[in-house]
């Protein structure tokens, strides 16, 4: 398991790119959406897309499950609410 800040260093380097931040737009519009829907939205390879994904599951905001042949994908409920309270939090405690 990731330490707290090695967890948190994933995350931001999750949300830095723009391309990981729509696939996470599109995955809260169309949870249960599979790799094939999902990489037809993107003017990059299923195999650039899945990259993306993986470094979103790293990240803890994305998850899949295996339906029939596919892999679908949802966001992890509340995973990034959770990540911006953290995140937010500290510099709350020195106001």
């Amino acid at each position: 398991m990731n330490s707290s800040g090695e967890q948190q260093d994933l995350q931001f380097k999750a949300l830095a790119d723009h391309n990981r931040r729509a696939i996470l737009e599109i995955v809260h519009r169309q949870p249960g959406i599979t790799l094939q829907e999902l990489s037809a939205q993107f003017p990059v390879s299923r195999f650039a897309t899945m990259k993306h994904i993986n470094i979103l599951e790293d990240a803890g905001f994305l998850q899949s499950q295996k339906r029939s042949i596919y892999r679908v994908f949802t966001l992890r409920p509340g995973a990034l609410r959770a990540f911006a309270a953290t995140w937010f939090a500290q510099f709350e405690q020195q106001e």
